[in-house]
């Protein structure tokens, strides 16, 4: 019932569209406590709680209901952050660093205790953009600038490889499909590319 959006201002909006029609003022407005600019945005799976995560390296969680915080998150590098994404089981939060050189990773925050359980790391790889967990939740992939997929499992934290082909754009987006069959990116191009991922779970 909510679509939310973040903005430069470091301000997150929501507006409520249960009506089925949109008011251009939002039901309601977030702010980052930090007053940094928020890029990554996610709602958790069962609608309850926002996470935002800014420029400083911030992650927040709210509860979409009433609008209160209820846990921060810290990036251990102080870096920017570009995306968050919550596990389908709602247990994790993985947060991708956008400003950590040639040496991007994903972190991982356990939802319920705020504790760091992990940290991806690709072999090889640029600053990591969008991130996307699969369906059932034991692969995690990262859309990288350098124009590659890396993938992980997300239990042991096993890197399992680039997917690359022809792609020499940086890439911004990634998302698995509903049955996890199948990778999907975008390039600053506008391109996308389809990867068959049954291959993960042989």
């Amino acid at each position: 019932e909510l679509v939310a959006a973040g903005a430069q201002q470091d301000t997150i909006n929501l507006w409520n569209v249960a009506s089925g029609s949109i008011s251009p003022a939002p039901t309601a407005t977030l702010h980052d406590p930090g007053g940094k600019s928020v890029y990554g945005l996610a709602f958790s799976p069962d609608g309850n709680l926002i996470a935002a995560g800014d420029t400083d390296g911030s992650v927040y969680l709210w509860n979409a209901t009433s609008d209160k915080m209820t846990a921060t998150f810290h990036d251990p590098d102080s870096h920017g952050l570009y995306d968050v994404a919550f596990s389908p089981d709602q247990t994790l939060l993985a947060v991708s660093d956008a400003t950590a050189g040639d040496d991007g990773v994903v972190y991982l925050w356990n939802t319920a205790t705020g504790k760091l359980t992990g940290t991806l790391q690709p072999a090889d790889s640029g600053n990591l953009a969008d991130i996307a967990f699969s369906p059932d939740g034991r692969f995690l992939a990262a859309a990288d600038t350098g124009g590659g997929v890396a993938l992980w499992n997300v239990a042991t934290g096993a890197f399992l490889g680039d997917l690359t082909g022809l792609i020499t754009q940086p890439l911004i987006g990634v998302a698995f499909s509903p049955d996890g069959n199948t990778i999907a990116c975008t390039n600053t191009k506008g391109d996308t590319f389809l990867w068959n991922a049954r291959w993960l779970y042989s």
